[in-house]
């Protein structure tokens, strides 16, 4: 083998178309062509020993694993064979793939039988070698064809692909090479395929590449995607008859895109050319087809990405020579080169190398090895572009030849002729190199471009003057390049001071191997301007009048003007854009008060503002006016219920109800005053008769009755029976110890002789009613050991169910001898739900038990054994507030008749109160309730109960409670922490306090309206903090909170 390079240098040496090896050994340079520039520098090496390589894959250890004719040919990284391996016996078989498993090397192709007729070749060698790990036909699998590829499955097995008899077939195995299963592979569209490649999909199926004869007898490629889980099922197929012939010869995937390229061949009027095809995984879809004419007939078996995104394709043709053809990511060729020294023909591997370099293998009647890099040429720079350290170049026609060094970059003169070729270490492993030869070129300036004309202002120095760096020349070749420029500033009789054009004239810095023969320079205009005007400054801006609006005006509807007047320092007085700030504070329409607003001008050109001048004004936003009620009108007064006295009664003791409830418009029903007529006929209570009566209505402000609705009710006078008939239904008057009284709206009084006397208050019921107080004879029942009676018992009645609105006054006259030392008297009502008697706070006089009550039982004063050590105290009026926190001052309120329990005699101290029962426990406990007023003139008046309507008509004119921004009181709402602070500040007149530390840990939460009234509350010791000092502002107050609170007011008022 040695003796056969060097003849063949010899004979390369002789015909004149090499230079002498710089190094003095075996290792001998070739070239193609003795005077062409050619970019190529590149070596090969050949494997006489084995057939053709048509399988080539990368291993771990940086080697390679052939398939060499019969042979498995292990390459270590310099292509020197490690070992091989015949895994086929015939001569002329065939290995077509071969990859690297973690067993060994699993491989498929070939086996010619004596009657030279295929057979699948399927096996797996060891990793060193020596012995195969199975072979199918060893394990019972014999295939008449040619096995084309093999790939790994998931589950470590294998299949194999290829052909046989009449078409493409596949086998799976197991890892152990055990057959698990075979199919054919059969074109949907009854197309006879030849399968050449396969490659595994993301999905794990097959795609496999081919070509297919049509039924019109036309060549196509041929791509399908073959189902593993249904070995052999075709999921879809693709027939690519772009031109009279198209065959596929290998698929490979791009990484990461789902696309395969397809390199093989077309056949058309022009001849056989290399063809690449890139498709869509998803159905074949091609997106793009390319041909390449490379000047010969060809074909491509192989192809790779590029680092650069391109692709580098490898083939050949028939008559021994070999193809490396390069294109972009769109298939647009960049180069190809033809290597027909190597005699082997067809490369079916390439792989680009890390240093820009290119391996291929292949081989038609041989097998090689080729290493392949494109150099070329600066002409800007005059150095080469591509060499690396395992390079040596010579620029003396090959006689020497000089290792390259990086950190020595070689500059080449413009005309110098230079070779390029691997060094001996380089070439390791390699029979023969072949330079590369390129030529520097001497190359001219024909032009310089003209460059942009330079402004400067007035006054600007000759140095200072912003002259271009470089300038664009153009080479007698056609191209351009940059150019530095020396400015010769002083030649250019340049006068800051002038208006006025100035040439400048600049010498240029060529870069390496370039030539000025005419002496041609750089010219650049430089424009002086006209000096400046005097400066123009903002001397003043006019005032803006205040501009006052309504509450609730949006910015934008502020009025602020758009423009302003501005003098300047020539005296000239413009109109200038404004453009406003927020204000200061920022602007809020619904909050009254002066919001100070800047402008900021925009000035014309050539006018400057040195002091900052703006436009001024300022917006005032008027208080919030009190908003006028909505049109509200009774639509309905409900009926009246017949009204029935006694013979004698007068008109004043009839009844007739001071208010009735009416509909209105806005779906509130609401208590309104009535006023009634005379009757008809006239009212004469001595006249038995019906007399209807008529009532007109007393409305609040903003309601209105259009359709002039009244009241009406009928009173019915009975007969003249006795002197003082009983009312009908009303119990015998002979009855000394019953007495019932008919109680209007307005209240009334009733006794029973001296011993009890009841007073009912004006509101205490919602309507008239009877009410019935009867002596009972019977001892009391249930009476609590030690206690004895000191009058009867009286059993107080009323015609409806509720607790009344208002306290109602009871005096009961007790046998007050009979108390007996260390007792007292204590007027007890009977819980019936108890089944006891409860004490009631009052006071004595006179022998008289005088309290209040809300509601109507039995009665009695009893004499109670006084607690050792203690005064004489009142059984507590509610049950569930005795051992309250709050227990003392409600006690206290209800001994005062300020605060009332429900028909169950709770009062619920942890229930939330609502507005309308603060509004009436306020008034009652500071005394305002007495005075008559009209109801309450709130949007909602009409769900203020009739229990309330006086109190918070009370509260609202006294200026202590008031209503919301929709002009509704919301009398059923829980009252906040932060309303009652704020009412109770009101109904004391308590003074602002001087600013100082938050009173409260919560302070921010505290409403701002609310904040006076607070601090205020806290100064005066009304309100304090809960946990951790917090005010805790939006939380509902319950029941006992403001009780509490009313008597820390009253104490606050009597100090």
């Amino acid at each position: 083998m040695r003796r056969l390079f060097i003849v063949f240098t010899a004979l390369l040496l002789f015909v004149g178309l090499v230079p002498a090896p710089f190094f003095a050994n075996s290792k001998a340079f070739a070239s193609g062509d003795g005077s062409a520039d050619d970019p190529f520098v590149w070596m090969y090496k050949t494997y006489i020993d084995y057939g053709t390589i048509r399988a080539f894959s990368p291993t771990s250890d940086g080697g390679y694993i052939a398939g060499a004719g019969r042979y498995l040919l292990k390459l270590d990284k310099n292509g020197t064979v490690d070992w091989s391996l015949p895994v086929a016996s015939g001569v002329n078989s065939t290995i077509r793939g071969v990859r690297e498993t973690a067993g060994g090397y699993v491989y498929a192709g070939s086996d010619m039988d004596g009657s030279f007729q295929p057979h699948w070749a399927f096996g797996e060698a060891s990793k060193d070698g020596r012995t195969l790990n199975w072979d199918a036909g060893t394990n019972g699998t014999d295939i008449a064809g040619d096995a084309e590829a093999v790939l790994e499955t998931g589950d470590g097995g294998y299949i194999a692909v290829g052909n046989s008899g009449a078409g493409g077939y596949m086998v799976q195995t197991d890892a152990g090479g055990a057959v698990l299963h075979e199919s054919s592979i059969a074109s949907p569209s009854g197309a006879d395929l030849t399968v050449y490649a396969a490659v595994t999909t993301d999905g794990g199926n097959v795609l496999v590449a081919g070509s297919a004869k049509t039924p019109g007898g036309q060549t196509a490629g041929y791509v399908a995607e073959v189902r593993i889980s249904s070995l052999g099922e075709v999921a879809w197929e693709r027939l690519y008859p772009w031109n009279d012939s198209n065959v596929f010869q290998s698929i490979s995937a791009i990484p990461d895109q789902n696309q395969y390229l397809l390199t093989g061949n077309t056949l058309s009027g022009s001849g056989q050319n290399g063809a690449m095809t890139l498709i869509d995984g998803e159905n074949g879809d091609p997106i793009w087809e390319k041909s390449y004419a490379t000047g010969d007939s060809s074909l491509l078996l192989t192809a790779a990405l590029a680092s650069d995104g391109g692709f580098i394709a490898a083939g050949g043709n028939n008559q021994r020579n070999s193809l490396l053809l390069k294109t972009d990511a769109s298939g647009e060729l960049q180069w190809y080169k033809w290597f027909s020294q190597t005699h082997y023909g067809n490369l079916s591997f390439v792989k680009p190398l890390t240093d820009g370099s290119y391996l291929a293998a292949g081989g038609t009647y041989g097998a090689g090895l080729l290493r392949v890099k494109r150099v070329s040429v600066d002409y800007v720079t005059n150095r080469l572009i591509g060499l690396d350290e395992t390079m040596v170049y010579s620029t003396n026609g090959g006689s020497s030849y000089i290792p390259y060094d990086p950190d020595e970059e070689p500059v080449f003169d413009g005309t110098e002729t230079v070779y390029v070729a691997y060094s001996e270490e380089g070439a390791a492993g390699y029979d023969l190199v072949f330079p590369a030869r390129l030529t520097f070129i001497a190359k001219s300036i024909t032009a310089v471009g003209k460059l942009d004309d330079v402004q400067v202002p007035y006054g600007t120095a000759l140095n200072d003057v912003p002259l271009p760096e470089r300038a664009e020349a153009t080479l007698s070749d056609g191209t351009k390049v940059s150019a530095a420029i020396d400015w010769n500033r002083d030649a250019s009789n340049y006068d800051d001071r002038t208006p006025g054009i100035y040439e400048f004239v600049g010498t240029l810095t060529l870069p390496g191997g370039m030539t000025n023969p005419d002496g041609l320079e750089a010219k650049v205009n430089v424009t002086v301007g006209e000096p400046p005007a005097e400066p123009v400054t903002v001397a003043e801006v006019s005032g803006v009048s205040d501009l006052r609006v309504a509450n609730g005006t949006a910015l934008e509807e502020a009025g602020l003007p758009t423009q302003a007047s501005v003098k300047l320092s020539n005296g000239v007085s413009v109109t200038v854009s404004v453009t406003w700030d927020g204000g200061t504070p920022a602007y809020e329409g619904t909050q009254a008060g002066t919001y100070a607003f800047v402008g900021t001008l925009a000035l014309p050109d050539g006018v400057t503002n040195p002091d900052g001048l703006a436009a001024k004004a300022n917006v005032i936003v008027a208080p919030k006016p009190e908003e006028p009620p909505a049109s509200v009108t009774v639509t309905e007064v409900p009926s009246l219920a017949d009204l029935e006295v006694r013979y004698g009664t007068q008109l004043s003791e009839a009844g007739l109800p001071a208010k009735v409830a009416v509909k209105r418009s806005d779906g509130n029903n609401a208590t309104v005053s009535v006023t009634w007529d005379g009757g008809t006929p006239a009212y004469d209570g001595t006249q038995a008769g019906t007399y209807e009566f008529v009532g007109t209505l007393t409305l609040p402000d903003g309601v209105t009755n259009p359709d002039g609705l009244k009241a009406a009710i009928r009173v019915t006078v009975q007969g003249q029976a006795s002197a003082y008939p009983p009312p009908p239904a009303l119990p015998d008057p002979s009855d000394q110890d019953t007495v019932t009284v008919a109680c209007p709206t307005g209240g009334c009084t009733a006794g029973l002789g001296d011993e009890i006397s009841i007073d009912i208050p004006d509101g205490a019921a919602d309507g008239p009613f009877t009410l019935t107080i009867r002596k009972l004879d019977s001892d009391p029942a249930n009476v609590p050991a030690g206690w004895k009676p000191l009058s009867s018992v009286y059993e107080l009645l009323k015609s409806f169910s509720v607790t009344f609105a208002r306290p109602v006054t009871l005096r009961f006259k007790f046998r007050a001898d009979e108390v007996g030392e260390g007792r007292h008297a204590a007027l007890s009502y009977f819980d019936e739900e108890r089944g006891g008697w409860v004490e009631v706070p009052g006071r004595i006089g006179d022998g008289v038990f005088t309290a209040q009550v809300n509601h109507f039982t039995k009665f009695a004063v009893f004499s109670v054994q006084n607690l050792p050590d203690e005064p004489p105290v009142p059984v507590h009026p509610f049950a569930d507030a005795a051992g309250h926190w709050a227990e003392d001052s409600i006690r206290s309120a209800a001994a005062l008749g300020w605060v009332q329990g429900n028909e169950k005699g709770l009062f619920l101290p942890d229930r939330a109160i609502t507005r309308a029962e603060f509004a009436a426990m306020l008034v009652r406990a500071l005394g305002a309730e007495d005075v008559v007023r009209d109801a309450p003139s709130f949007a909602d008046s009409g769900r203020i109960p009739a229990w309330a309507q006086a109190p918070v008509s009370a509260a609202a004119e006294a200026g202590w409670i008031g209503g919301y921004a929709d002009g509704t009181f919301r009398p059923g709402e829980p009252l906040t922490r932060a309303e009652m602070a704020a009412i109770a500040a009101r109904a004391l007149g308590l003074p602002t306090p001087s600013p100082g530390e938050a009173p409260f840990s919560d302070w921010s939460q505290v409403p701002a309206w609310a904040r006076d009234a607070a601090a205020a509350a806290r100064q005066a010791g009304i309100v304090t903090g809960a946990d951790g000092n917090a005010f805790a502002p939006n939380r509902r107050t319950t029941r006992a909170e403001a009780t509490v609170v009313i008597v820390r007011m009253l104490d606050s008022r009597n100090r």
